[in-house]
């Protein structure tokens, strides 16, 4: 056994080892799959050991095929930094876990690894296992002679190898296995629990489809993750709300002004509940990584239990279709979003919301202001469609906006002037900060006739600051229509403004400091996130299958960074057949600059 190497003044924790090696080995898969072959070597038996059962609390098996080949690929695609870590597999996975160097030559990265996961969620044992180039000669080199930096025994029918003059509690368990394996765990009962299983039952089963793949089996969701979730969120909860009662003490029992905690965490609980609830429902999750030329995709199936329950109700009620409105979309979004859902979803969130509200405001809300919230919610519901975009535009003028479009104008309508009328009362008024929102409207020649609310924010001193659109009196101007006036309206408003259209059967509202021009910027885009080679390469795989998906450029949060190539990062859940799935897709860009950042460059 060998230990993992120590920093000055950290305290890592116990998983920390799993976790690097888990991360190093998702890295290091690659798109090739197949059986492994077994090397001649008159150490290893030439008859395949027999399969044996899964360990006691199986969290998860891993399969990783080629990974050399995978690791050259990323390194290829990322550059830069990562050309001075190891070529090989062996060499990056032994310096992730601060093993010796030399093991790193030993270890054939062209065949396939295995990996199984077992234990308490919160702090697992661990086990890799990567077959070796010549089992007979890296026993040699590394317990071989008196120069060998590791000591040997038999036990269990591997030989455990220990560093000299280390202590074994304080230690990785290290072996080589009877098939010529080098297994390396989190301590050492992990080889004797775990060994067996990770060589002999993985490697005898058709390797899966996928890079890296992981796959989870309903006993750990059902009787393992999802009671271990549910009880963090249980102590969460404990923990806030003693802090909660904390306040209050302080303040002599008062409740809080806004947002009472205990009625906001009743609604989490609520719609988190809901949320587990799918996690206990599922038969197996398979999550899997792939390196492809211009960046890594990391997917998530899920797959139903029989029965109807809780997981196979929320994919059946699922909305899908093509990713044709968030193509649309500016390129200069920063962030774009698509939602789908049906009319019972749409009626269902706008409930779990009101309801968040109601019980978060209390007595503050007005019986009037309550009717009002009420119609507001039940109107945005009815009048939507199955499609929802929203955006963050980060050109200036920046601004947030949302479209959609609509089966019923007249509820869209009301369920905007609605929200406008909202913001004027208490304690929306108070939470918000401001002292009036006043509204014009104008007919536009290119946006047709378009609508602004402008917003008069209290100053420090009680009085209004600043407000875009409004003359001394406080009456609302004519609303202008080109950019300059624009520009204008913006330079004395402090508490920004909102232009909506309703009209042609289409919603869009924008929030922001020039909100017209960002109207105009989201309905008529010079160029849009389609039209960009990478984003519509991450979007091709989805097909008509996608319910949700969420595109965003984060290196233009970064004005050091702003002007190089898009590197999109795309995220979707959708459902293929009877399953559901997610799919996290990373440009090599982004993670050259997670990376160079990680490194210090």
């Amino acid at each position: 056994m060998i230990r993992t190497r120590s920093f000055a003044g950290s305290a890592l924790p116990r998983w920390a080892p799993a976790a690097v090696a888990l991360c190093t080995l998702s890295t290091v898969a690659c798109s090739k799959c197949g059986h492994h072959e077994t090397p001649t070597d008159e150490t290893v038996s030439s008859a395949p050991p027999s399969p044996v059962p899964a360990p006691e609390a199986l969290l998860a098996d891993l399969y990783v095929t080629s990974p050399n080949g995978s690791w050259a690929k990323l390194q290829r695609g990322i550059g830069g930094a990562t050309g001075i870590l190891p070529p090989s597999a062996g060499g990056i996975v032994c310096t992730a876990l601060g093993l010796d160097p030399s093991l790193g030559g030993e270890i054939d990265g062209t065949l396939p690894s295995f990996g199984v996961v077992a234990g308490d969620p919160a702090s697992p044992g661990w086990a890799f296992a990567m077959k070796l180039t010549d089992a007979r000669h890296a026993r040699s080199v590394l317990a071989g002679g008196d120069t060998a930096h590791f000591t040997s025994r038999e036990a269990d029918g591997m030989t455990v190898l220990a560093a000299k003059g280390e202590s074994p509690d304080s230690s990785l368990g290290l072996a080589i296995s009877s098939n010529g394996y080098l297994l390396v765990a989190r301590k050492g009962d992990d080889l004797t629990r775990l060994g067996p299983y990770l060589t002999r039952t993985l490697p005898s089963r058709p390797l899966p489809p996928g890079a890296l793949v992981a796959d989870v089996p309903r006993s750990a969701l059902a009787s393992v993750i999802a009671p271990k979730l549910r009880s963090l969120w249980a102590e969460t909860q404990r923990s806030l709300l003693a802090q909660d009662d904390q306040a209050r003490r302080a303040h002599g029992g008062r409740a809080p002004d806004f947002a009472d905690p205990k009625a906001i965490l009743a609604a989490a609980d609520t719609m988190l509940g809901r949320r587990l609830d799918i996690v206990g429902d599922l038969d197996r999750l398979r999550l899997s990584l792939d390196v492809g030329d211009e960046g890594t995709v990391i997917s998530a199936t899920m797959t139903p239990a029989a029965g109807g329950g809780a997981a196979s109700k929320w994919i059946t009620a699922m909305r899908t279709g093509d990713h044709a409105p968030i193509d649309a979309l500016p390129a200069s979004a920063a962030v774009a979003l698509l939602l789908r859902d049906g009319d019972e979803a749409r009626a269902e969130q706008a409930r779990e919301l009101e309801e968040a509200l109601r019980a978060s405001l209390g007595e503050r809300l007005a019986a009037a202001d309550g009717k009002k919230l009420h119609e507001v919610f039940d109107d945005g519901a009815k009048a939507r469609s199955d499609v929802l975009t929203a955006s963050v535009l980060w050109d200036e003028p920046q601004a947030f906006a949302l479209q959609a479009p609509v089966k019923d104008a007249e509820a869209a309508g009301r369920a905007v002037r609605g929200a406008l009328d909202l913001a004027r009362a208490a304690p929306f008024k108070e939470m918000l900060h401001l002292d009036d929102a006043t509204t014009a409207s104008e007919e536009t020649p290119d946006l047709g006739r378009i609508s602004l609310a402008t917003f008069v924010r209290k100053a420090h001193g009680g009085g209004a600051s600043g407000a875009s659109g409004l003359a001394a009196t406080g009456r609302p101007k004519a609303l202008p229509t080109s950019d300059a006036g624009a520009k204008s309206r913006s330079a004395s408003n402090a508490g920004g403004a909102m232009a909506w259209s309703n009209a042609a059967g289409q919603l869009s509202v924008v929030l922001g400091a020039e909100p017209v021009v960002g109207l105009r910027t989201n309905s008529r885009p010079d160029k849009t996130l389609g039209a960009e080679p990478s984003v519509k390469q991450a979007l091709e795989p989805l097909g008509s299958e996608a319910s949700t998906v969420v595109v965003v450029q984060p290196l233009r949060f970064d004005p050091t960074r702003a002007n190089l190539p898009i590197a999109p990062v795309v995220f979707a859940v959708g459902r293929h057949g009877g399953d559901a799935f997610a799919r996290l897709s990373l440009s090599n860009g982004v993670l050259r600059e997670v990376a160079r950042r990680q490194m210090g460059f």
